[in-house]
């Protein structure tokens, strides 16, 4: 199955990999919305550490890359499918139409349109 990081509130931010081992194909209708089933496995460390009502939260990661040229969220604009940034040249800015990739916690994987030495306008 898919990676998981556990991350258990008691054990102060220590985290535990995992794996899905099943997803329920029924949902559940609750008042936070619907649900489905998840069942990890988990490491055997961690089982004689848990107890009931034990807080935390399972990360499922959908994609994972290594050595990617990223950026924050903030320094993309762009409509109709195009994604552009805004370059320094020189002494002035213009607008590169760029390919993004997967996109995460604020930072976007940029595929192409950018090289090393492009220095990009970031909005605070």
């Amino acid at each position: 199955g898919q990676k998981v990081i556990i991350t258990l509130d008691a054990f102060g931010g220590i985290e535990y990999e995992s794996s899905v081992e099943s997803i329920s194909y029924s949902p559940k209708e609750t008042s936070a919305g619907t649900t489905y089933e998840v069942k990890l496995s988990l490491p055997k460390d961690l089982l004689t550490d848990l107890r009931l009502g034990l807080n935390g939260t399972a990360a499922i990661i959908l994609s994972e890359k290594d050595s990617v040229k990223v950026l924050p969220s903030s320094a993309l604009s762009g409509s109709n499918g195009n994604t552009t940034v805004i370059i320094k040249n020189g002494n002035k800015y213009d607008e590169k139409k760029i390919e993004t990739g997967i996109e995460n916690e604020g930072m976007v994987e940029i595929v192409s349109g950018l090289g090393e030495n492009d220095h990009v306008y970031v909005k605070k």
